[in-house]
């Protein structure tokens, strides 16, 4: 039977007291992530700028000029870029990001969403857990 009373607080759905802390600290941790794609900037720190962003970038010419690159003269004289992994050219998102978007928003964009679903993993495990 439907009732029309007020709800109390512990019956109200929404988040208790220390999910809503994880939820904001959570949310805190991504706005340093998305400062590079607000700001049309890119991740290049390390091996991202000096591996992966010029891999990306061959992939991505190669996309857009309607070829699948396999293997690379531009590096190592001769490298077998699509067996190495480190573009995962395989990967359908990688695929839809960098033919439909420009390098710096598609990269960006991959790494985001690399720790986007690690949160969601970790938060699906969490709540099965029980934690």
């Amino acid at each position: 039977m439907l009732s029309f009373a007020p709800m109390r607080r512990a019956d109200r759905p929404g988040l208790s007291g220390p999910a809503r802390l994880v939820t904001w600290c959570s949310l805190a941790l991504l706005v340093p992530l998305l400062v590079p794609l607000l700001t049309g900037r890119v991740f290049t720190r390390d091996d991202l700028g000096a591996l992966h962003l010029p891999f990306r970038y061959l992939y991505q010419q190669s996309l857009q000029a309607g070829e699948f690159l396999l293997w690379t003269p531009a590096y190592h004289s001769g490298f077998f870029l699509f067996g190495a992994g480190e573009a995962g050219m395989a990967h359908p998102l990688h695929v839809v990001l960098y033919w439909l978007l420009p390098l710096g928003p598609a990269f960006n964009l991959e790494i985001i969403s690399s720790y986007l679903l690690l949160f969601a993993g970790t938060g699906l495990l969490f709540f099965r857990l029980g934690l």
